[in-house]
């Protein structure tokens, strides 16, 4: 993965997962910007590294374990609160993928290979923003804009 990959898919995948998660949460994020801008930079520089240096089945765990540790220390909730954040967050990650990735298949003629896209740093960033950074951005705003939001039990 090329070092633009950091700031054009990592950075802003770190970002935007917490940021969905504290609108779909109602968590104000006024008072967590500067933590959750700095989670975007660490979060996704760990994710980036993991991405060049660490090709085996213990990534995922290994990101999920970051992603709980800085919301802990980062934004200070407690630990039951930041484990099933990181769960929602993960599964949220997930099925965006999965599903947008399968509508894309079906409804474009589109001969996907993932060989391919893995290995064109271009073509993953494109591939990222149309399965998973902007569908959750819109669906964020949607959010915001409707003031839906699920509230938390007291964790």
């Amino acid at each position: 993965m090329s070092w633009y990959s950091y700031f054009l898919l990592s950075v802003p995948e770190a970002f935007i997962l917490p940021l969905f998660l504290f609108v779909l949460f109602g968590i104000s994020i006024r008072d967590k910007l500067k933590p959750l801008i700095l989670f975007a930079f660490i979060h996704g520089g760990f994710a980036f590294l993991l991405s060049m240096y660490f090709e085996n089945s213990y990534k995922p765990f290994l990101t999920f374990g970051i992603f709980f540790l800085l919301l802990v220390i980062l934004f200070r909730f407690k630990v039951l609160k930041s484990l099933f954040l990181t769960l929602t967050a993960f599964i949220a990650l997930g099925l965006f993928e999965v599903l947008l990735t399968l509508f894309l298949i079906n409804v474009f003629p589109i001969d996907l290979n993932y060989a391919e896209i893995l290995s064109n740093p271009w073509k993953r960033i494109l591939f990222s923003y149309i399965t998973l950074q902007i569908p959750l951005l819109i669906l964020t705003f949607i959010l915001l804009k409707l003031r839906i939001k699920i509230k938390l039990p007291q964790l």
